[in-house]
């Protein structure tokens, strides 16, 4: 009999993670799929008890999760198979490695979550970055917290490149965040999806299809 995939997703800033397992479910409907987000990026332990905690054979981390992935991939077994969604590298544009949000950009949205609180300023982040993520109406999944700890990450978080190398990546070619043609020539194995923003739908469904192209 074969055997049942295991698959951990890890979402993104600002991303409910159920509706980011709900998109995973969906593109592997026999699967057995858990999806998080890091309450606290930094936190080694943390990541140790959810990269340990299970026998998972492949990780689809996105956006933030793909740093954040990164950061911790030491965690990871080996036979463990970790691709990477919207990957970032380094989040501001200064450093050059496919951000396109400016570290003034990134403290004025972390001012604003303190001004207004969590649920505006994610529903403007869904609106900007064309996300189909469902609309926050009082119910949030984060409150301030974690929201501004996950941009502190992004300020300062820079991946190992041989790590990613090491791994599938997938974004869009209209990623209103990140930049293909620079984050293509650092991993020059990088999928790029036509017409494909930083949304994750269409890039689970692109790496559902690479996946069962592959195992033929």
């Amino acid at each position: 009999m074969e055997k049942t995939l295991k698959i951990l997703g890890v979402s993104g800033w600002g991303i409910p993670e159920d509706w980011y397992g709900h998109l995973i479910q969906n593109n592997f409907p026999n699967a057995l799929v858990d999806s998080t987000y890091p309450s606290d990026p930094f936190d080694s332990e943390e990541a140790q008890y959810i990269l340990k905690s299970s026998s998972y054979d492949l990780i689809i981390a996105y956006s933030l999760g793909s740093l954040w992935i990164l950061t911790h991939k030491a965690f990871i077994p080996e036979k463990t198979r970790v691709t990477l969604l919207a990957p970032i590298l380094a989040y501001p544009k200064e450093s050059e490695l496919g951000g396109k949000t400016s570290l003034t950009q990134l403290k004025y949205l972390s001012r604003a979550i303190k001004r207004k609180g969590s649920e505006p300023v994610l529903n403007e982040f869904y609106l900007d970055c064309r996300l189909s993520a469902p609309q926050i109406t009082g119910n949030s999944p984060f409150c301030s917290t974690p929201l501004l700890q996950g941009l502190n990450f992004l300020e300062t978080g820079v991946a190992d490149l041989g790590k990613a190398r090491d791994c599938l990546a997938i974004m869009g070619e209209k990623d209103v965040l990140l930049d293909f043609n620079i984050i293509r020539r650092l991993l020059p194995n990088l999928v790029v999806v036509p017409n494909a923003g930083h949304d994750p739908e269409l890039l689970i469904q692109t790496l559902a299809r690479e996946l069962r192209l592959s195992s033929k």
